[in-house]
């Protein structure tokens, strides 16, 4: 009983370390209230169950040889009302403390069928020390940087032209020096996620077991910010492989390695964000690509894999005439490339072995200028959108190379009123 009375007489200064007696947290409320009139020359591809539009549509011809898809729509949407609630507390371990708990008020889109929900968008602890920080909890994927994204108006904000990804995660900050941080997370996906046999799913990371591992290296500073990220995912497709009715245990395991460079430089009322991607199976991320089986062994049912590579990027540019009016112009341009090997034959089912987004799409490009007016909480804004997607032929024989390749085209014009607070 002595010995248990000294020991927690040692680790009550331990647990109390660093922290404020009587301090409470405080709690910021903040958001936007939200209304878009948007109308579009050609129907299109939505991703997340229809609020995010993507690109036009393939063609679809009717009896007649008609274009099903080239048909105009109009909307007036109040999708999204945000509500953030931002946390400051007392300092623990020698670290300032704080938080961000955020959804969205999500009404339904209506032609996609979404129900008015709740949409649970960040939520997470931060610590941060003099020269570092620790983030655990939800929050943007690293391969997002909330320091250079598109601030276009449409709600897709910028895909398939950048990555989109929200991930449960740990996030090290390290301070090098004055302008230059290492970064290190790993997370887990969950409703961002890949592409497999069972369609989208998280479950293919979970039994892999392994996180999808970022490394990022940025400089910071008062008018510029670079970095470079290096991102590893590895994925266990398939639990279980069934060949003439006989079913095999499988653990084989694909890797995917994605690579990313970004660069935001401001100059007096003038600022461009510049950023790309190279990397291997991107579905997670709301990008094209993905991969495909090449071999199942059949005597033990071992799958091996190849995989594509998507190349996307955007440039934006943006002028501010005077505090309350800014110009902005934005450009997105999006590749899919052939698989790096020949992909399992078959037959007419060979493109089931296939598993990955928008695989018969050649290539994308976007064009979007717009302009915002804004009268302290009030923001007016109006954005004109040219989006072309390349559709072709898939040659599932040969690597799945696209060919002949044929442009389609919508245009959309938004007009949004928003109210911030």
């Amino acid at each position: 009983m002595k010995k248990t009375l000294l020991l927690l007489a040692l680790l009550l200064p331990a647990l109390s370390w660093g922290q404020e007696k009587d301090a409470k947290p405080k709690v910021s409320i903040h958001g936007f209230i939200r209304t878009d009139a948007v109308v579009d020359s050609r129907q299109n591809v939505y991703a997340l169950e229809g609020l995010y539009s993507v690109f036009p549509k393939k063609p679809e011809l009717d009896s007649n040889g008609q274009d099903l898809n080239d048909q105009a729509s109009a909307r007036e949407l109040s999708l999204f009302s945000r509500l953030s609630f931002r946390i400051t507390g007392p300092d623990v371990f020698n670290a300032k403390t704080s938080g961000l708990f955020e959804f969205d008020a999500i009404g339904s889109t209506g032609a996609a069928g979404t129900n008015n929900v709740l949409r649970f968008r960040h939520a997470y602890v931060k610590l941060d020390w003099q020269k570092s920080s620790l983030l655990v909890g939800r929050s943007w994927h690293p391969l997002f940087v909330t320091s250079t994204f598109p601030v276009v108006l449409n709600l897709n904000t910028g895909i398939p032209y950048q990555p989109f990804n929200r991930a449960p995660q740990i996030r090290f900050t390290q301070n090098l020096n004055k302008t230059l941080k290492a970064q290190i997370t790993a997370c887990y996906q969950s409703q961002y996620s890949s592409v497999g046999p069972d369609g989208k799913s998280p479950d293919y990371q979970r039994n892999a077991v392994a996180p999808n591992m970022n490394f990022l290296l940025k400089t910071e500073s008062k008018n510029f910010k670079a970095g470079v990220a290096y991102d590893l995912l590895t994925l266990q497709p398939f639990n279980e492989t069934t060949i003439d009715e006989k079913t095999y245990k499988n653990t084989d395991l694909l890797t995917s390695h994605r690579f990313m460079a970004y660069a935001d430089l401001t100059s007096g009322d003038f600022e461009v964000k510049v950023k790309g991607m190279y990397g291997q199976n991107m579905s997670d991320q709301l990008l094209g690509g993905g991969y495909a089986i090449t071999n199942i062994n059949q005597n033990n049912g071992k799958v091996d894999y190849t995989q594509s590579c998507n190349a996307n990027g955007f440039v934006e540019f943006f002028y501010k005439t005077s505090d309350r009016l800014k110009l902005a112009l934005f450009g997105g341009y999006m590749k899919n490339f052939e698989y790096e090997d020949d992909i399992y034959q078959s037959g007419e089912d060979t493109k089931n072995n296939v598993f990955g987004k928008y695989t018969d799409v050649d290539y994308s490009y976007r064009i979007a200028p717009a302009v915002y007016y804004k009268v302290k909480n009030l923001q007016l804004a109006a954005e004109y959108e040219y989006t072309v997607a390349a559709y072709g032929d898939v040659d599932y024989s040969n690597k799945a190379k696209i060919s002949n390749s044929e442009e389609v085209a919508n245009n959309r014009v938004t007009l949004s009123l928003s109210y911030f607070f």
